[in-house]
């Protein structure tokens, strides 16, 4: 019982996080078809965009204060609503039927892929909670675009 217990006090915590966004959305996935999880990795990257010209607005940004939380809260308003304008706008080809344990496991790594790349460049969500220095050095600035690229692939190979 030792054994088990060092061997989870040793890993972090991230990556414990990290595999609970994998299962979710494998689970979703599986459930319900990738589509929930494509809407999602673009409504990420498309939130992203829309809080760094957040500031430069002519009447939202000098409504928003410059609380870390509200911040925080500003960013996942704007990830709400971009993912239901992604819906809307006709990912709803990839949502029927049920999905394949295969596809469902590469949504779930791509979105995490996603997630992580996009938490780790907005400064805002940096600051409620940074990643361990492997997680920053596996995904820093040098190798950003690979990796999106390589999620968005892997999301469009599971949608067949």
């Amino acid at each position: 019982m030792g054994n088990i217990t060092a061997f989870f006090t040793a890993v972090p915590i991230d990556y414990f996080f990290l595999a609970g966004i994998v299962i979710l959305v494998a689970l979703d996935s599986l459930r319900s078809g990738i589509g929930r999880a494509a809407a999602l990795s673009v409504a990420l990257s498309l939130a992203l965009l829309f809080h760094a010209l957040l500031d430069t607005t002519i009447v939202i940004g000098s409504m928003v204060p410059d609380s870390a939380m509200i911040q925080a809260i500003v960013f996942g308003v704007i990830v709400a609503l971009s993912y239901f304008l992604v819906r809307r706008m006709g990912l709803e080809y990839i949502s029927g039927g049920i999905g394949q344990p295969v596809q469902a496991l590469i949504a779930g790594t791509a979105l995490a892929v996603i997630f992580l790349v996009v938490w780790l460049e907005s400064p805002v969500l940096e600051a409620l909670f940074q990643f361990k220095p492997q997680i920053t050095a596996l995904f820093n600035e040098s190798y950003r675009l690979i990796w999106l690229f390589v999620a968005y692939a892997a999301l469009a190979f599971a949608r067949g």
